[in-house]
């Protein structure tokens, strides 16, 4: 996330999301935060993922140009009532409802 440590510690911990993370990289964990893949590079080195098989799901410019630049696929979400379609252009495909990923997933493939 763009979001400082405090910040993410918070939102996670009142949406009771940790159990749902291998590793959460904020803002203050990279020199370089979104839209570069610093992020990406530190979730996939400390989690053991091969960037082959990473998938950036976000909502921003960011996220998707971050995805990009790891070369990485990305996951454009529609939900969050400040996504806009036209910042998520990048994207490999465009969801909208958080039940749509794990098809998405299960599907790109085919």
């Amino acid at each position: 996330t763009a979001r400082g440590k405090r910040t993410t510690e918070i939102i996670v911990e009142q949406l009771q999301l940790r159990r749902r993370f291998i590793e959460i990289v904020t803002a203050h964990d990279v020199e370089r935060s979104k839209p570069y893949p610093d992020g990406i590079y530190k979730v996939a080195e400390t989690a053991n993922i091969k960037l082959t098989n990473a998938v950036m799901i976000g909502d921003t410019a960011h996220d998707m140009n971050a995805a990009k630049a790891a070369g990485i696929l990305a996951l454009g979400c529609m939900w969050d009532t400040r996504a806009k379609e036209h910042e998520l252009a990048g994207a490999n495909a465009i969801v909208r409802h958080p039940k749509e990923i794990e098809s998405w997933l299960l599907n790109r493939n085919r």
